[in-house]
Order: C-alpha cells, then structure tokens, then sequence
C-alpha cells in the first residue's frame, strides 16, 4: 500500500501536499506543425496545426526523414519555435507540411504494428533516412513519386502560370509515404516491369497502388476532426462521394481514383492494362467493407460514431497490415492478401466482418474460399 500511494504521490494526485520537483516533471518532446487538410484549391483554406511526438531537427528532419529543397535553407527549428524566412515562406511551408504528414503516415502505421518500421534500405543495419523533396525541379514532372533507388519521395508540380506542388496535397503525400512503408514491409514487390509478365505486373502493380490509396482513408480516418466532418457530410452513410472515397483529386481526370465504386475484376475497363484502374478493385472492396462494418458496429443512441468509425477504420486496417505481412514475398495475387484479410478477421473471432469482406471480394470477383 505504501508503495501505490508513493506512486500516486510521485505524479501528484495527493493534491497540494504534493510539491513537484523539477527532475519529476518529464520533459516536453515533440512539435506542433501545420499542415492542409484537404488540398488548397483555393487561398480560403488555411493551415491547421497538428502535433508530432518525436523529436525534429532543423530541416525539418529524423530519424527516418529529411526533407530538402535545392538552394533553399533548412526551417530552422528550436524546441517547439518554428522559423519560416519571409524570402522562402512558401518554400518553407511545404516543406513543413510535407514533413509533418509523411511523419504522420510513417507512425500510423507504426502504431499499428506496435514497432518502428525499418526502410527497405537499413534492413540490414544502415539508418539513412528517407529523403524527401517536396520540390522537386530537376525534370518537369507532373506526378510525384516514390523513387526506391534514390531512396527518396519526389513531388512535382501542374505547369501552369505558378507552380502548384502536388506536395500541398494531403492525399499524394500520404499515398507516397504508403510506397515506401509498403517496400519496407515486402521489399520484393516493388520490381521492374522487365522481370514479370505483363498480366503479373499489372495485378501486383494494383496491390501496390491500392495500398497507397487505402493509406489515404486509413490516414484520414486517423485524424479525429477529419473523421467529424466527414460524418456530418455523409450523415453516417459512407457509401457515397465524400472526401474520403474521393482520391487524388490534385491530378484531376487523369489519375483522379475514387473508392466508392462496383467495379470489378472482370470488367472490360479493368482488363485494359492499367495497375491503376485494377486497384480500385480491391480499394473498393476494402471501402465498402469499411462501410457496411461501421454500419454494423454503430451505435449512436449509445455510443459517439466518431469514435466508432476511427476504431473501425484502425481495426480494418490492422487486419489489412497482417494480411499483407502473411502475402508472399514475391508474385502477390490480388485472391492472396483478400484470402488471408479473411482468415485474419476468423483468427481475431471476428465473423461478421470475415463474412463482410467473403461478400466483398465474391461481389468484386476476387476468387477466395468460401467461408465453412
């Protein structure tokens, strides 16, 4: 007894006996950084602050980034003062923003697997962080990109009269950052298109892209403010546009993906050749199956769907994290990660959600075991 009401006295639950001294009182880590939410179409959306738990150097920069833009100096960063050059406002925000939600995106999934993701280059012992750009100015490039090689994310702009970076977009950055988790996870996957036959590229080139963009709503859906608002569009009833199923919209028409969909494997656009639109086949499958669980586990006499809807999303995606881990290490089928998403949920005792997602990929023609 004395000793649990030492420690309570220690954290200084015994009121104003109770004198904190200063070795007592943890020390203060981490930063607030701003970031966009939603991508900036217009100057009305403003920056919002989020907080990161780990140390930033100048940079910003850790551990595991570095972000960089050529001939531009480092944001300077001192305990948790942030200091952005009127010269290179601009600059400066972007690299912040692209920090923070990279940094964001990397613990999410860390959290999920309750371990510190290693990229695929240190997994034999080297710490060289990943190297972000958020502008990148050698080579006029549109799109962005995860170059495994150069050990870098690459972020380009729309040529128009002032660049826009795809940096300023929350969905690219997040599904750029997904890329280089997912190398992490299963380095082989990411392969030239030289080494496999075309069909076997294009379906494990859509396991590649979808989980980039399954990154996207698991991120949002992380983010309690994001998940608010997007009950209040939607009314509870995910199975409509929204901002979540909505991905890539900074590319416009040409990239533009949106998870609320019925597509399905068979599909004459989806046997066209493109890895990209044969992901949302299994994006869809996953968003659906998303929605009709939280439809299932709501509750909202009782319980705050808010709440609900980001423990739904977090459990989907760690059923999804195992999944992928239990895939092989080389040749991924689409049917592999959706069967093994099954026996993951029986494993957990979670029938209903197996027998959701069994409904999803028979529906979306994604060959898997029937449930005994």
């Amino acid at each position: 007894m004395d000793k649990i009401e030492g420690l309570i006295g220690r954290s200084g639950f015994l009121g104003s006996d109770y004198k904190a001294k200063a070795e007592d009182i943890p020390k203060t880590i981490g930063i607030r950084m701003q970031i966009w939410k939603e991508y900036p179409k217009s100057k009305g959306l403003v920056l919002e602050e989020v907080y990161i738990h780990t140390n930033v150097e100048h940079g910003p920069k850790d551990s595991q980034f570095d972000v960089l833009i050529e001939n531009i100096p480092a944001v300077q960063i001192n305990e948790d003062k942030i200091q952005i050059l009127n010269k290179y406002e601009d600059e400066h925000i972007d690299m912040i923003h692209t920090y923070a939600v990279a940094r964001l995106t990397l613990t999410m999934y860390q959290r999920l697997l309750k371990r510190k993701i290693v990229w695929s280059w240190n997994q034999k012992g080297s710490n060289i962080p990943l190297k972000v750009y958020p502008h990148n100015n050698k080579e006029a490039m549109k799109h962005a990109n995860f170059n495994k090689i150069n050990r870098s994310l690459n972020f380009g702009w729309k040529d128009h009269e002032k660049r826009i970076y795809s940096c300023k977009s929350l969905d690219v950055v997040v599904h750029e950052t997904g890329h280089a988790i997912l190398d992490s996870l299963k380095p082989f996957w990411e392969i030239k298109r030289d080494f496999v036959k075309p069909q076997s590229f294009i379906e494990q080139h859509s396991i590649i892209e979808s989980f980039a963009d399954l990154s996207v709503i698991f991120f949002t859906l992380s983010l309690f403010d994001m998940v608010e608002q997007i009950l209040v569009i939607s009314k509870g009833n995910l199975k409509r546009d929204t901002q979540l199923s909505k991905l890539m919209e900074y590319f416009d028409y040409e990239s533009y993906r949106n998870a609320y969909n019925t597509l399905k494997m068979n599909d004459e656009i989806i046997q066209s050749g493109r890895g990209h639109m044969m992901s949302q086949v299994f994006t869809g499958a996953v968003y659906y199956t998303l929605a009709d669980y939280f439809t299932y586990k709501r509750n909202a006499r009782f319980e705050n769907d808010a709440l609900v809807l980001y423990n739904v999303s977090q459990f989907i995606a760690k059923i999804y994290l195992k999944a992928i881990e239990r895939s092989p290490d080389n040749g991924p089928r689409i049917s592999d990660i959706a069967q093994n998403m099954i026996e993951v949920a029986i494993q957990e005792s979670d029938f209903i959600l197996a027998y959701i997602l069994f409904k999803q990929f028979e529906f979306r023609e994604i060959f898997v075991k029937k449930i005994s």
